[in-house]
């Protein structure tokens, strides 16, 4: 079978909402076809445990990240993690890219994976390691919302804080075409 790996920057088991349905089901439906890895910001034993009436094929191999522990003097080592991460010295990185880094780059070096299934924006940070370790894989990107539009309607963009983050949200979707081979949209 083909190799996928499902990169999910947030819980999805038991689903509660409509984004996490949407996952549920098409992590569901990939892994008929694929050998599906999903890398998903939750506990594995709170994933297996915590199935809520819902089916899981356990056929999908699950990666989860150890959680960040959050204390100051963490929080400094997080802030040179993050940074040397992304080879950027002013961007901080959020949890998701200090959490998922180190797993992937380890998932990348040991397996030749075929096609990179991304939910959401927040995947951009570990775009130098997947060019670096996975760049024969196919990069997909699954956007369950047009982002941009989602944050005007719930922020009030005459807060330049909130603009400049409206701006950077537009800019990154925009620019989809440019990091990922496909997208899906709903």
């Amino acid at each position: 079978k083909t190799k996928l790996l499902h990169i999910v920057p947030y819980k999805i088991f038991p689903p509660t909402n409509g984004g996490m349905l949407r996952n549920y089901y098409l992590c569901n439906e990939l892994s008929q076809h694929f050998d599906l890895t999903l890398l998903i910001l939750q506990e594995k034993s709170e994933f297996i445990n915590n199935k809520g009436g819902f089916e899981w094929n356990n056929d999908i191999r699950i990666i989860s990240p150890a959680p960040l522990t959050e204390n100051v003097f963490n929080k400094y080592i997080n802030a040179i993690k993050g940074r040397y991460y992304q080879k950027n010295l002013l961007n901080a990185a959020g949890s998701f890219t200090l959490r998922c880094y180190r797993p992937l780059k380890k998932l990348l070096i040991e397996e030749n994976f075929d096609a990179v299934l991304f939910e959401h924006l927040g995947f951009e940070s570990l775009l130098p390691l997947l060019k670096k370790y996975g760049s024969n894989a196919i990069k997909i990107v699954d956007m369950h919302n047009v982002d941009h539009l989602l944050f005007a309607q719930q922020n009030d963009l005459k807060i330049p804080e909130n603009r400049k983050v409206f701006n950077d949200i537009k800019q990154a979707e925009s620019n989809l075409d440019t990091v990922a081979d496909f997208f899906f949209a709903c």
